[in-house]
């Protein structure tokens, strides 16, 4: 059991990386608090006590508690600091936001765990405690949640809820309708965990699936996007415990998550338009923002890290470990950064690390002319100037925009059992072509 918590607690602080201040705010931290200046502090009150420097994208923070002895600390002690919750239970409720409890990958409890008695004040022989699953079993797990999903899905093409998302967000929906690792899923459930542990389907709602690959393209995760059930945007569920935050503002479910990866710890990243004989291939945090890219330039082929860590690495001490690794035969990686400190600095760690492991490979860092990521680019200049992307969408031969806002009327749709390519790859007659990772 040890074993098991170190696995996900350390998942869950990886995974927070980057990420404190929107995690902060669905835990009930005002957004205003989560600012790099001196304000009034979220725990103890005061004028300007209180400063959040996010540090390393830890969720870093320091408070002078009115003359007090100043505290500081990460993101997990300013949880303590305002609701008093200790580490773990810090912990646990960041996880959830996450989605890294170990849950069978956001599977309710069976029965038996809901109803498993209280362990005894004497603890059980060891030949009598349950085993904890295998690595292999949980690979095993990893696995057949991303066949789940994939035999679950049908091609964007025959997802009018897709079309509508990416046409409403000014993305041609041409550039990703027939891309060979993103389909879409008619009616994926979505599974919460209550603070008190249950689990509950909060719906069936349309979603994108992407197959999240290794650095050798092996199919290692799968990562979901709900959408609104007419294609408005991203799907808005309020969060059933805590619906409100303290500034009276909504708190909202994340609409993006990402299944338990088969290999852990390694950099994960999208394949959403494949790189040509130029050897040119773009990059950028999410499937939006590399898809506005790929359009401002000219139909770029693009990848998508997810977020930041997966593009530029992490820190650990003084090292910067992991992060995007193109392919072999990319010759100029145009890095599509976000116009934020973790997004700068990590399109500055993949570029300084391909300067040091591929010597031949040109890097070239763009930054968003305006807006926090290239998606913004497109949409102000969607907003700006029609006319111009009229022309452009013309020149890459994509069809026209349509009237917007886009809305579609949900329908059922009967599920297809698609043979991807990676998966026929890596399948074997027993696991009905689960994907494996490459060994």
């Amino acid at each position: 059991m040890a074993e098991r918590n170190a696995q996900w607690m350390r998942e869950t602080k990886w995974a927070a990386t980057d990420r404190w201040p929107e995690i902060l705010v669905q835990l009930g931290i005002p957004a205003q608090a989560l600012v790099d200046r001196h304000g009034p502090c979220p725990g103890c009150g005061g004028e300007d006590r209180f400063r959040f420097d996010n540090q390393k994208g830890r969720g870093t923070f320091i408070c002078s508690q009115g003359g007090r002895e100043p505290l500081s600390g990460d993101g997990f002690s300013l949880l303590h600091h305002v609701h008093g919750w200790n580490f773990m239970q810090s912990i646990e409720q960041v996880a959830r936001i996450l989605g890294t409890l170990p849950q069978d990958h956001d599977l309710p409890k069976t029965p038996k765990q809901q109803t498993a008695k209280a362990p005894s004040a004497a603890p059980p022989k060891p030949s009598a405690r349950k085993a904890e699953p295998s690595e292999k079993e949980r690979i095993a797990k990893a696995r057949q949640a991303i066949d789940k999903h994939w035999r679950g899905s049908v091609p964007l093409r025959q997802m009018p809820e897709a079309m509508a998302y990416f046409e409403n967000r000014r993305i041609p929906f041409d550039l990703i309708a027939d891309a060979r690792d993103v389909r879409g899923f008619p009616d994926l459930p979505y599974w919460y965990c209550h603070d008190d542990g249950r689990w509950e389907e909060l719906g069936r709602f349309p979603a994108l699936i992407a197959l999240c690959r290794g650095p050798s393209k092996q199919v290692l995760a799968v990562h979901r996007t709900w959408l609104a059930p007419d294609g408005s945007g991203k799907l808005v569920l309020p969060n059933p415990d805590h619906p409100v935050r303290e500034d009276g503002s909504p708190n909202l479910l994340d609409a993006r998550k990402l299944t338990s990866p088969i290999v852990r710890r390694v950099p994960l990243h999208i394949e959403l338009r494949p790189m040509q004989a130029d050897g040119r291939l773009g990059v950028g945090e999410g499937m939006e923002t590399a898809l506005g890219a790929s359009f401002a330039h000219h139909g770029l082929a693009v990848h998508a890290t997810v977020n930041s860590g997966n593009m530029g690495g992490r820190t650990v001490g003084e090292r910067v470990i992991g992060g995007y690794t193109p392919p072999q035969t990319c010759k100029k990686l145009l890095i599509f950064a976000d116009n934020d400190p973790a997004g700068t600095r990590a399109a500055q760690y993949l570029s300084e690390r391909m300067q040091i492991s591929r010597k031949d490979l040109e890097t070239d860092i763009r930054l968003p002319s305006t807006g926090n990521d290239w998606a913004e680019v497109l949409e102000i200049a969607a907003a700006k100037y029609p006319e111009r992307i009229a022309e452009r969408r013309r020149e890459q031969g994509l069809s026209a925009a349509p009237d917007l806002p886009v809305r579609v009327t949900p329908r059922p749709r009967e599920p297809q059992s698609p043979e991807h390519p990676a998966l026929a790859r890596n399948s074997s007659p027993s696991q009905h072509q689960s994907s494996r990772p490459r060994r």
